[in-house]
């Protein structure tokens, strides 16, 4: 929105500098830069005259307004108000409401600038661009703050012009304030830059200054400069407390001018050509363009003096004919820069189009969300087809855009809430996309998703950090992660990691899970899998406390049910073995329990070619000593049942 020049970029590599560079889009904001050269038709197929090299990629990154500390304190501020305005009750009070905090917008954008132009003077920060888009943001805010949020008196827009045109003009401030405290001198009567400190408060309609200025002149009591005091201390301005209806103010206004103008005509001013301007200018003595332009450094800035000296009582819809009239003075059409469209756009109340211009600038969208927020809930935005915006797609953007960085993510999710049809997707996409690098972010970013009813994407996060902690061989964060997932398939992927690594010797003598499934309660169900883990950790609690019937009764269970993963069933057979072994009177193993233990240890050992367990060592072995243990124990238990002395049990041999 200010005065844009080219910017040349350097890329630092001796290779781009002899053949070339090409680029690729990267995304909607950095491209990559690379050494390349078009080989000629004659040339395809052959080796490159730089070969052998090794070439580098150059990423360009265009600035963001949240890569800065003092703007990303902007966007904190904004987004407090924003939150705010969207709390506004719809009722009289309303509009007033969105006023203060249009103002309060504009009073952070220009602590924002405050805080800069510091940081230039005491850390030697570059914020000179930075500066430039936000002052014309600014302008571009206050402007629409008069003309459409606060109301309009009779439609008569010149006081609101003023008020504009006063607060972004200080150039002169400093230097007059310092003429003032002066006094009265003869090197300020024969100064050139005392006449320019008096026009430029003149263009400003800043007459009591003007007035106090000229009292300062070494002929201040010379009847000319009287005659010139009583004039600009008569000077009628029209206000809404004037106490005058727009025709007799007209009236008044034009019996001023004309006694300007016979004052001018009878010489009363010819002595001092400077003063005589300064009529010249008050009486509005054609041309006047001739007089200003030296003292305008703008074109809006002419235009307010203008319609100060030549029709005060203009209305919002002749702003434009007169604004032609101006820019025709500083180069015509072809000369308008951004800020300029947008300024145009708004003396025509075309609101469509001075949004679509604040899209445009390199402020991220801060400015366009924001000031469309406010006419949207002041309702100017909706008066006609021809001014209606979509906020929702300007929301979108800027939110997603926030949650693209890992410092407001949140902030940026408060936005997307606003947004009815494509917010909670868009929420969706952004929260699974997160780094979460540690697990204080983890379980922001899941409370984050649980606030929000999305239940998929906190599924989502917690299988991946599962997944990444399986990677890791941390099974017992995975095992958590999946647990809080309620995922099945990764609780089954975890349980299988214990059993594999436990039933292939890999681990320790315990699965070291005890403390992770205690207490799980009814979790233990999503899972097949993890029921089975969970049961198997009662058996070695049960066997190491000495309860060896209560872990002969789960170990049994373990086997017939056939939830047991294949690969485990020979480490069930070598948990049995102890307890087929104990010299005891009455064995632990009944004998269907034998028969269950003995049919399993056959499918074992003719099942299975694959099988990873019977590539342990000394397996036949083993597979022989446990065979034995059953077959003794079946004697065992035959020999009991046939001298007990009521049997009318039918004993089953295989």
């Amino acid at each position: 929105m200010y005065e844009q020049t080219v910017q040349t970029i350097s890329v630092p590599d001796q290779l781009c500098k002899m053949s070339g560079i090409s680029f690729s889009v990267v995304n909607n904001k950095d491209i990559s830069v690379f050494p390349f050269r078009k080989p000629l038709l004659e040339n395809i197929g052959k080796i490159s005259e730089f070969a052998p090299c090794e070439g580098s990629v150059y990423l360009l990154k265009a600035n963001s307004i949240m890569d800065d500390p003092e703007l990303r304190k902007l966007i904190n501020e904004s987004h407090a108000i924003f939150v705010s305005s969207r709390s506004v009750p719809t009722d009289e009070n309303s509009k007033h409401r969105v006023l203060e905090q249009s103002r309060e917008h504009r009073s952070s954008i220009r602590q924002c600038i405050e805080n800069m132009h510091q940081a230039m003077y005491s850390k030697n920060e570059d914020y000179e661009n930075w500066i430039k888009i936000l002052e014309s943001i600014e302008l571009v805010w206050h402007l629409c703050e008069l003309l459409h949020l606060e109301a309009v008196h009779s439609d008569i827009v010149l006081p609101k012009l003023i008020e504009w045109s006063r607060l972004n003009s200080t150039e002169y401030d400093e230097s007059i304030s310092k003429e003032l405290h002066l006094g009265k001198g003869a090197e300020i009567r024969n100064g050139e830059k005392y006449w320019v400190q008096i026009m430029s408060l003149l263009v400003e309609s800043r007459f009591e200054a003007t007035r106090a200025l000229l009292r300062l002149h070494s002929e201040a009591d010379s009847k000319p400069f009287m005659e010139a005091d009583a004039i600009l201390r008569g000077i009628p301005i029209y206000t809404i407390y004037c106490g005058l209806s727009p025709v007799e103010f007209n009236a008044r206004w034009r019996a001023w001018k004309s006694m300007i103008r016979s004052k001018i005509s009878a010489g009363t001013f010819s002595a001092f050509p400077h003063l005589l301007n300064v009529m010249n200018i008050l009486g509005g003595v054609e041309p006047l363009f001739p007089l200003l332009r030296p003292h305008c450094h703008t074109w809006y800035q002419m235009l307010t003096a203008i319609l100060q000296f030549s029709d005060p009582m203009v209305k919002v819809h002749d702003l434009n004919y007169y604004a032609q009239q101006c820019i025709d003075q500083y180069g015509g059409p072809s000369k308008l820069r951004l800020l300029d469209h947008t300024i145009l756009a708004l003396f025509d109340a075309d609101l469509a189009t001075v949004i679509k211009k604040l899209q445009l600038t390199a402020d991220n969208g801060w400015s366009a969300v924001h000031l469309t927020n406010l006419l949207h809930l002041s309702g100017c935005l909706n008066k006609s087809p021809e001014t209606s915006v979509d906020f929702e797609p300007m929301l979108l953007e800027y939110g997603q855009l926030l949650m693209s960085h890992k410092r407001f993510w949140q902030i940026g999710m408060m936005y997307l809430k606003y947004c009815p049809t494509h917010g909670k997707e868009s929420i969706a996409i952004q929260l699974c996309s997160l780094p979460v690098d540690n697990t204080k972010i983890a379980f922001k970013v899941i409370e984050a998703a649980r606030n929000n009813g999305l239940h998929d994407v906190v599924k989502s996060i917690c299988r991946v950090l599962a997944m990444k902690h399986i990677k890791e061989g941390n099974y017992g964060n995975a095992l958590t992660w999946a647990l809080t997932s309620k995922d099945a398939d990764v609780m089954t992927q975890i349980a299988d990691k214990y059993l594999y690594k436990y039933s292939t010797g890999s681990s320790d003598k315990e699965l070291n899970c005890h403390n992770i499934l205690t207490g799980l309660g009814q979790s233990v169900f999503a899972s097949g899998r993890l029921t089975f883990l969970c049961k198997y950790c009662d058996f070695q609690r049960c066997y190491q406390h000495g309860k060896v019937n209560e872990a002969a009764s789960i170990l049994i269970k373990l086997l017939e049910s056939r939830i047991s993963p294949k690969y485990f069933w020979f480490t069930l057979l070598l948990d049995s073995l102890p307890l087929l072994e104990m010299k005891i009177g009455t064995p632990v193993f009944s004998h269907e329990d034998s028969n269950i233990l003995l049919a399993t240890l056959e499918e074992l050992a003719i099942g299975w070619v694959d099988n990873p367990v019977r590539k342990t060592h000394n397996f036949n072995e083993q597979i022989k000593i446990i065979r034995l243990a059953i077959t003794k124990n079946l004697a065992r238990t035959l020999l009991l049942q046939s001298n007990a002395p009521t049997n009318s049990n039918t004993i089953i041999c295989y």
